[in-house]
């Protein structure tokens, strides 16, 4: 494999040659750490004092939301990583319980599970519960 211009590149390793016409080829981007139920805040919040108001303004944001907005989020998120060419994400999910409901994620995900909890809706174990049934391919109903 090499790049550069074709006359050389065909002299140096004759072949089979893909032409690809006037493009730039680039690794897949990875995004290793995000918060895609955060997908709708973008532009909610002013610009921080302090890390810690930071916090305190995203995490009473994220306390007026229900369910139904985190689920909206989320697909926001997957589907702009998609439209910039984000092919895997390394998800921080704040509320597992919600992840029986989300469809097949259309990027190659890991999904983290968020400590910092700011809503205390449901107890540790019954929320990793839920998360560990979304893993399992169990019906929610069941569990």
């Amino acid at each position: 494999m090499a790049v550069g211009d074709s006359a050389e590149v065909m002299t140096a390793h004759p072949g089979a040659v893909t032409h690809l016409g006037e493009v730039v080829l680039m690794p897949e981007i990875i995004n290793a750490h995000c918060h895609l139920d955060c997908s709708m805040t973008r532009h909610a919040i002013d610009p921080p004092k302090s890390f810690t108001a930071w916090v305190r303004r995203i995490n009473a944001l994220k306390r007026s939301l229900d369910d139904d907005d985190y689920l909206a989020a989320i697909a926001k998120g997957f589907a702009e990583s998609r439209r910039w060419g984000t092919t895997t994400i390394g998800h921080i999910e704040s509320f597992p319980e919600l992840m029986l409901r989300l469809p097949l994620s259309p990027l190659r995900t890991w999904w983290f599970r968020e400590m910092i909890d700011i809503r205390h809706r449901l107890p540790t174990e019954r929320a990793m519960a839920g998360a560990l049934s979304f893993f399992r391919g169990e019906d929610a109903a069941a569990g």
